[in-house]
């Protein structure tokens, strides 16, 4: 029996509380739609619209430059690299320019 009371109350409580709920979501609804359409929001939108693209741009622009110099260095690299593999095939000595010697009064 007591089961039947404690169903009954939850089926109840479920109604209201749907209908109180819907009520209360519409008019949170409402409200938004409204603020959406003030001209100082829609304006707002636009220029952070705006403002994003110009960041977009300048990001693009930066990430470009960047990528034009890691493949010039990248370049450099592999050709120094592949210029002493190929010396080093043929009996040459290898001499990095970018090494330094060890100074003589450090021994």
């Amino acid at each position: 029996m007591k089961l039947l009371w404690l169903a009954a109350g939850a089926a109840i409580g479920y109604v209201f509380g749907t209908k109180a709920g819907r009520e209360r979501y519409e008019q949170i609804k409402a409200t938004a739609a409204d603020l959406a359409e003030k001209p100082v929001v829609t304006d707002t939108v636009a220029a952070v619209g705006t403002l994003a693209e110009r960041g977009k741009d300048a990001v693009t622009a930066k990430v470009a430059a960047t990528t034009d110099k890691v493949k010039e260095t990248v370049t450099t690299k592999v050709a120094a690299a592949t210029d002493k593999v190929k010396d080093a095939v043929n009996g040459k000595p290898a001499i990095d320019a970018d090494a330094t010697l060890p100074h003589p009064a450090a021994d």
